[in-house]
């Protein structure tokens, strides 16, 4: 490395690469130091035992607040949801599997207690209130969030 710089970023990873993005738009010549050979912070894949490899991070983009991402030049993609559910024992060989859906979630926890099950969708809705606040904010913009990670508004 040669030349003399006006800022110097620590860590190439997305806050790394975006903050040196932000200093170089606005004229800084900008070094940017990692002690991996590659970028990509958690996101790079990693070896976790010989010959398997997997990304920390790999489908999870991060949260990057509208500001940042304006100064950056970044256009900020739709937000995509998924069905990522959550598996717990429900006695000795039952398991109650929650889905982000709450439609399908009420109706898994009916096959255990109908009484619970009725109440599930007031139960989410509260804590997305309290999560999001009364705006229903979060994902998506203000009335079409979700920030329980319940698909409890259409994103759409």
């Amino acid at each position: 490395m040669s030349g003399r710089f006006d800022d110097v970023v620590i860590g190439a990873g997305a806050n790394g690469l975006v903050a040196a993005a932000v200093l170089a738009r606005a004229g800084r010549k900008v070094a940017v130091l990692d002690r991996a050979a590659v970028s990509g912070g958690q996101s790079r894949l990693l070896e976790f035992a010989p010959g398997f490899r997997a990304a920390p991070l790999g489908l999870d983009a991060g949260w990057l607040p509208e500001p940042v991402a304006r100064d950056a030049g970044i256009e900020r993609p739709a937000p995509v949801t998924q069905d990522t559910p959550l598996s717990v024992a429900a006695g000795p060989g039952r398991f109650l599997t929650l889905s982000r859906d709450v439609a399908r979630a009420t109706e898994a926890i009916r096959t255990l207690s109908a009484p619970d099950a009725a109440r599930w969708p007031a139960f989410i809705f509260d804590v997305s209130i309290s999560a999001c606040g009364s705006s229903g904010g979060g994902v998506g913009g203000a009335g079409g969030g979700v920030c329980t990670g319940f698909m409890i508004h259409s994103l759409s």
